[in-house]
């Protein structure tokens, strides 16, 4: 990162910006063209590693593409705020970002599935215990997403 000033380094504060965020964008290889999905997603930090948690139907273009390539890379983004200025070029934006990569798989037993559904749910909701249909967890689509590197910036001018 080139302003190091502006990297956060640790993981409490990494994760309570994850915390706030409310998407994540997703970015899978499509041949030679980047493909980037808005998704979201649940998170988990267990022993120092992070793991992501999203759903999706069970098929179209995202789930194809995670099946030919198992690597992705993903951003996500908070507390965004414009800094104005008496000149275009004084302008800029106030905000908190992390970016990082790792290797997708998916979740196909029932139990598991229904462990990382509730994950993400505790990203939007305080009420952790809402009840999941049986078969609404078996049509979903669970994808995990290890992280493998991860870097967080808060950008405050």
């Amino acid at each position: 990162m080139r302003r190091s000033d502006r990297e956060i380094k640790d993981l409490k504060e990494i994760m309570n910006v994850i915390q706030q965020c409310d998407t994540c964008r997703v970015g899978l290889m499509d041949g030679k063209v980047p493909y980037i999905v808005p998704l979201s997603f649940g998170v988990r930090e267990e022993n120092g590693r992070i793991t992501l948690y999203f759903h999706s139907a069970p098929e179209g273009r995202k789930i194809r593409l995670m099946e030919e390539n198992k690597v992705a890379a993903f951003e996500m983004d908070t507390a965004h705020e414009l800094i104005e200025s008496e000149t275009a070029c004084g302008y800029g934006m106030n905000y908190k970002c992390v970016l990082g990569g790792g290797t997708i798989s998916f979740i196909d037993d029932f139990e598991e599935k229904k462990a990382a559904l509730s994950i993400l749910m505790e990203q939007y909701t305080t009420n952790g215990d809402l009840p999941f249909s049986e078969n609404m967890i078996k049509a979903v689509k669970v994808i995990k997403l290890e992280v493998e590197e991860i870097s967080c910036k808060c950008c405050n001018r």
